[in-house]
């Protein structure tokens, strides 16, 4: 099993949940960079992670972050469909590291050459076509090589 992102996990700010205890809870996107790891590692026993990150995609961040709506957004064509993955793109290539953003880009690409059928299936998308699931993996991905732009 590869450990690759794990470091963020552990060092995830911590929550109180209870008097005298309080846990690491990671963000959406070290969870999905968790996932991605995780999937590349065992892809047809991984199905679980491949729902969980196609769903991740369509929801994250909610609707209503300001982020979705900073300078750039509108200017690059993104509808609010679009605009979530690549803000959660964004968020990825700000904490990864050379090895982690490796990861990310074969899960791209694996996810388009060969899993985007089961991407669309596993995911909240019952009546998408896998050219909008697309849409949305592009997005990410533009989000991800942005970092360094000037937001404006």
């Amino acid at each position: 099993m590869s450990l690759v992102g794990m470091r963020h996990a552990l060092s995830s700010p911590q929550t109180q949940v209870a008097a005298g205890l309080a846990i690491a809870v990671p963000s959406v996107p070290i969870i999905a960079l968790l996932k991605m790891a995780s999937y590349l590692d065992r892809p047809p026993e991984r199905e679980r992670d491949l729902s969980d990150l196609a769903h991740v995609v369509n929801e994250y961040p909610p609707a209503d972050d300001d982020r979705l709506f900073e300078s750039g957004i509108a200017e690059r064509g993104l509808t609010l469909e679009t605009a979530m993955p690549f803000v959660l793109g964004r968020e990825l290539a700000a904490l990864t590291d050379a090895a982690e953003a490796a990861v990310v880009r074969r899960f791209l690409q694996r996810v388009r050459s060969s899993d985007l059928g089961r991407f669309v299936a596993n995911g909240p998308w019952s009546t998408f076509e896998p050219e909008q699931a697309e849409s949305r993996l592009d997005a990410l991905e533009l989000g991800f090589g942005s970092v360094g732009e000037p937001r404006r």
